[in-house]
């Protein structure tokens, strides 16, 4: 089952204004904050903002940087690009050289650059020296959303209070949301080229924004190769003593099984585990091993086939008075003397397992005994070219 990317919001929410909003005010933006996963470069926000009382000029940024020091970026106006595409959808934001489309709203979003950006270090920038030679710049990015979107004030009451009633909601600028993404692209700068993957954040926002009482904040989120990640945005405290915004989430994202249901295994030879095996599992795992691990593990002993063939046959009876139709798999384990060299006296094998198959095991273990990686492997060898190839 795959995830639903979208948030439970409506996928016009991706879109961007197609012509002048009404309101002089009225914002539309899009931005990233890209990482690639070797440490190699970063594009610490490229963005877009498109305000109403100046439609036809969109002012955008782009910063790129490098663990030597150097720094490329941009702060100027640009001529605004035609939002629709060639689909006739809304999709696209552009100024000048720099433009995001849509590509499939809350999976893929493309960054794409080419033009001349300012050429200057971190050094610099922290001296407060601006640079003046320029540099050709290149990249194009496809961003491939990861998780669903955080939406500001959707997981805190408070939170969401603050929005609508404080200034941090005119500092957010409305409907926002962010979204975390693995991205992959190519960058060049003059003649030096790289290719990256790696991760980002996207943020989307449409609405009025007002920054003049802005005082900072803290705002931090990463996506992590396991498919966690985190995110959260926290303004300090005001000089008035009131709440202020703060919030943040957690993603705990580990792949989805394939199955629906989720197969249950019980193991056991109880009547109580082959009662519940029968009522509401996928699978039964008998125990084998002969009387002396039966009775270490405090569970009945299930001796020969024929009472293996039984017990299975009793299961399934049990399953279909539950109202059961779907088919249990049991999964066995087989322990015949000598399988840790598969490929002495195979007949011998071959018939103990044609002979629980007939009992009603539909999977079996066998355990190969050996310690060490290169004897498994062997014994995999030996194993698969003996019995399953």
């Amino acid at each position: 089952m795959a995830i639903d990317l979208t948030g439970g919001l409506d996928v016009s929410r991706e879109y961007v204004f197609a012509q002048r909003p009404d309101n002089p005010e009225m914002r539309d933006s899009v931005s990233m904050w890209i990482s690639d996963d070797r440490g190699e470069l970063g594009l610490p926000r490229v963005g877009i903002e498109a305000v109403a009382s100046d439609w036809e000029t969109h002012g955008l940024q782009l910063n790129v940087a490098f663990p030597d020091g150097r720094v490329y970026r941009l702060r100027e106006p640009g001529k605004a690009l035609p939002a629709v595409d060639a689909d006739g959808l809304p999709a696209v934001l552009g100024a000048g050289p720099l433009a995001f489309r849509c590509v499939e709203p809350f999976k893929t979003w493309t960054a794409t650059f080419r033009g001349t950006a300012v050429r200057t270090s971190t050094e610099a920038l922290i001296a407060g020296q601006a640079g003046e030679s320029r540099a050709e710049l290149e990249f194009h990015v496809e961003a491939t959303m990861a998780v669903p979107p955080w939406i500001q004030g959707s997981l805190l009451p408070d939170a969401a209070e603050r929005l609508e009633s404080s200034v941090e909601g005119d500092l957010m600028g409305g409907a926002r949301y962010e979204q975390l993404f693995r991205a992959r692209g190519t960058l060049r700068v003059g003649e030096e080229e790289h290719t990256f993957t790696g991760s980002g954040l996207r943020i989307r926002r449409q609405g009025i924004r007002r920054l003049a009482e802005f005082w900072g904040h803290c705002w931090q989120s990463a996506l992590f190769p396991s498919g966690r990640g985190f995110g959260y945005i926290a303004y300090p405290p005001r000089a008035d003593g009131a709440p202020t915004f703060n919030e943040g989430y957690l993603v705990i994202a580990r792949p989805r099984p394939v199955q629906d249901p989720i197969p249950i295994w019980i193991g056991g030879n109880s009547l109580l585990s082959r009662r519940r095996a029968a009522e509401r599992a996928q699978g039964w795992m008998p125990m084998s091993g002969g009387a002396e691990l039966s009775a270490t593990a405090r569970t009945p002993a299930l001796g020969s086939a024929r009472d293996l063939a039984i017990t299975i046959a009793e299961l399934r009876e049990k399953a279909a008075t539950a109202g059961r139709s779907e088919p249990i798999d049991v999964l066995y384990s087989y322990q015949g003397t000598g399988i840790h060299s598969p490929a002495v006296e195979p007949d011998r094998h071959r018939e103990a397992f044609a002979e629980i198959e007939k009992a009603g095991v539909t999977w079996a273990v066998v355990s190969s005994g050996t310690h060490a990686p290169p004897a498994t492997l062997e014994f995999l060898a030996a194993f698969g070219s003996t019995y399953l190839s």
